[in-house]
């Protein structure tokens, strides 16, 4: 086809036939919002009780400290370091042993 053939048709049609076809085309688009705000009102009801489920259930349990003060320094003159040595260590032995004596060979015999 040509450039613009799409209006020069449109031109030629009749009022009654553009307005149906804009109607149409309208009522398409409308009938698409109306089922998207239709789930909208589903979705957001169900998001709202949710909501307002554990707000009940956040304010029904008492936020408190684990250990009172006391409970707390007895605590810590038992506190271990053993995870944290055991976490060096491991660190250590992945990052201490050196290249194997291949690569060194390797580089060596190219340089």
């Amino acid at each position: 086809m040509f450039p613009g053939y799409k209006d020069k048709i449109w031109a030629k049609l009749p009022q009654g036939v553009k307005e149906y076809q804009v109607k149409s085309a309208n009522d398409a688009f409308e009938k698409h919002i109306k089922q998207h705000q239709t789930w909208q009102g589903y979705l957001l009801a169900w998001k709202d009780q949710r909501i307002a489920c554990f707000a009940v259930v956040f304010e029904s349990s008492a936020v408190r400290a684990p250990f009172t003060e006391a409970e707390w320094e007895e605590r810590k003159q038992y506190r271990s370091w053993d995870l944290v040595k055991f976490g060096y260590g491991l660190l250590a032995l992945f990052l201490g042993p050196e290249p194997q004596v291949s690569t060194f060979s390797l580089i060596r015999k190219r340089g």
